[in-house]
């Protein structure tokens, strides 16, 4: 194509047949440099477009980043049910909590031992206990009303369940609040001497003591008893021993109950676990959506560098059609040498190409329109106009 229109430039010299004014342009090559402008207009057109999609895409990022930005900001506002009752917002709940951790640790770095709290192994412990309590009570009630076990969907089996839960779950709860009431008597040094108690306590620790040697009687008991049935009226060494034995474990262990209750930490330290589990949830809830930002952030960044690519790309595409105007009707003056060797317009144009500036040096309304949708791919949401800063555009050929 541009041979031929080198050929055409060529021929209509021919046609005029006379030396003409270089700075003048003829009409075959007005027709060459507005194909060029309407090409190049079209580049810019089609880039436009690919950046308004890469801006729309941008901008449900940022949106979307903007709504995570102020879900996160909301949330030091939102109302917790407070450990010491009522609600309080997440920010006077964390400063409570932070100021219950300052007086524990200042307690701690004066070699205070109230607060230690037990093995984390050590502290699971009761809950074991529960169970198997559960299962035995269960496995004595069960002989005592009579369970068929081959067709185990009778009322004696849910007696017994019944039964054995009520008795599990009433001592597991007093030995726990035993344990709790002594805890509170804890003092620095983490003894709990028994002189600083007060009646309640007192009346409470001596009803799980009685509920224990209850419960250590009924153990002793039906294992006595279980023993004979399944060795003889000749095993009483037997059954006492091992009904004995039986009986030792569950008063260790529900010993075991208070003692995990009354030596694991403080008041203060279940206080602190209560004011964790308070904020825990918008705490957590914040952390994913600063992820979910940091994210969108790398891909927000992503899209601007595509933009940026694009924008090149399209203004190399877009000066490619007026370079190569500018080389045919160079080449045809060259050719037809009818104004000159090679006028000025040609060589100021060369000298552009060889520079390495783009022909583009008044921005037309396409190109207007393109640097603001770059503009905007490269600046948020809330950024505001005068914020913005113009992409700087191709400079003159006079320029240094």
């Amino acid at each position: 194509m541009s041979r031929r229109a080198v050929r055409a430039l060529v021929a209509e010299q021919d046609g005029i047949g006379g030396f003409r004014d270089p700075a003048r342009a003829t009409n075959s090559e007005a027709v060459v440099h507005s194909i060029a402008r309407r090409k190049a207009g079209g580049v810019l057109h089609s880039t436009y477009q690919r950046l308004s999609w890469l801006l729309r895409r941008t901008d449900r990022l940022r949106a979307r980043k903007a709504t995570l930005l102020a879900r996160i900001n909301l949330i030091p506002h939102e109302h917790v049910p407070h450990p010491y009752g009522g609600h309080h917002t997440v920010e006077q709940t964390q400063a409570d909590r932070n100021a219950l951790a300052a007086q524990v640790n200042a307690e701690r770095a004066q070699n205070s031992r109230k607060h230690e709290r037990l093995p984390r192994w050590f502290r699971h412990l009761p809950r074991v206990v529960l169970v198997f309590d559960f299962l035995l009570l269960l496995y004595f009630l069960s002989g005592i009303t009579d369970v068929n076990w081959g067709a185990p969907e009778s009322p004696q089996l849910a007696f017994a369940v019944a039964l054995a839960a009520m008795i599990t779950l009433v001592s597991y709860g007093c030995f726990a609040f035993a344990g709790d009431c002594l805890r509170a008597h804890k003092d620095h040094s983490g003894r709990i001497p028994l002189g600083s108690l007060d009646w309640l306590t007192r009346v409470i620790v001596i009803a799980c003591a009685v509920g224990i040697a209850v419960l250590g009687f009924l153990m002793f008991s039906r294992m006595w008893s279980e023993v004979l049935i399944a060795l003889g009226n000749g095993a009483t060494t037997t059954a006492t021993s091992v009904a004995a034995a039986v009986t030792v474990v569950s008063v260790l262990a529900n010993v075991m109950v208070i003692s995990v209750h009354a030596l694991d930490g403080s008041k203060e330290t279940d206080q602190l676990h209560a004011f964790g589990a308070a904020v825990r949830r918008p705490l957590v809830r914040a952390d994913r959506m600063r992820r979910r930002v940091a994210r969108l952030d790398h891909r927000i960044a992503v899209r601007v560098r595509k933009a940026q690519r694009v924008m090149a790309g399209g203004e190399s595409r877009a000066g490619r059609p007026p370079m190569i105007a500018d080389e045919i009707v160079g080449n045809a003056r060259a050719i037809h040498q009818r104004t000159g060797p090679l006028s000025e317009a040609t060589i100021a144009a060369l000298s552009r190409v060889s520079s390495g500036h783009s022909p583009l040096e008044h921005p037309g309304p396409a190109e207007k329109a393109l640097r603001l949708v770059l503009n905007q791919t490269e600046t948020e949401l809330s950024a505001s106009p005068a914020s913005i800063h113009p992409v700087p555009g191709p400079r003159p050929a006079s320029e240094p």
